[in-house]
């Protein structure tokens, strides 16, 4: 029985060792999905400037917030800026709502700034057909709960919708479940094989031969 309840504990440990990988690497995946998404904004940003030579520089992530940087000035319409992210962002992932700052490098000024609830359902977007002069800014993005293009549902999406971080480990677990009582019966047969005697008592068996 000592080498069951081993060979048990030691099952179980290979598996939580597989969930927590498996988890690690789907993060993993998301921070670089995201990462691209956001270079696209960039791009685009950089296209509806009239400026299709310049660089996007390496995404960041600050304090929470991600951050995109342009190797050259540009000045940008609101329109257009709320225009590109939002189809962006619905075209490549579905996000719970976002909160985009324009600031201005090296003093941190937010220049401009909007909110969208959902992709559905924009709101809080100020000073629309404004035009913002030419200058050195970096976008800052603030990202709520996310799921992945192929998941995208029908309605607006909702802070309760399940997101990949949930799912992927909720099916693995009851795999694990499942695997580890078929492996513990399995034990537990084996063992009660060895000895026709033994009759099983939970977790012990009684030889009434001794």
């Amino acid at each position: 029985m000592r080498n069951t309840s081993s060979s048990f504990r030691a099952f179980c440990v290979f598996w939580v060792l597989v969930l927590s990988s498996t988890s690690s690497a789907q993060s993993g995946y998301d921070q670089k999905h995201i990462e691209v998404c956001l270079r696209m904004i960039g791009h685009q940003v950089l296209l509806k400037a009239s400026d299709s030579s310049s660089r996007v520089l390496p995404i960041e992530k600050i304090d929470g917030r991600y951050c995109i940087q342009f190797e050259n000035d540009f000045g940008f319409n609101p329109d257009d800026l709320v225009e590109v992210i939002n189809r962006v962002l619905k075209e490549k992932t579905t996000v719970n709502g976002y909160i985009v700052e324009v600031e201005k490098c090296g003093t941190g000024q937010v220049v401009y700034s909007f909110e969208m609830g959902d992709l559905y359902e924009p709101n809080t977007i100020p000073c629309r057909g404004r035009d913002v002069p030419k200058d050195c800014y970096r976008l800052f993005l603030t990202l709520k709960g996310l799921l992945k293009a192929d998941e995208k549902p029908v309605v607006p999406v909702v802070s309760s919708s399940p997101s990949t971080f949930f799912l992927l480990p909720s099916g693995a677990l009851l795999v694990l479940v499942i695997t580890s009582l078929l492996f513990w019966r399995k034990q537990k047969m084996s063992a009660a094989s060895k000895n026709p005697h033994a009759i099983a008592i939970g977790a012990f068996q009684f030889d009434p031969r001794k």
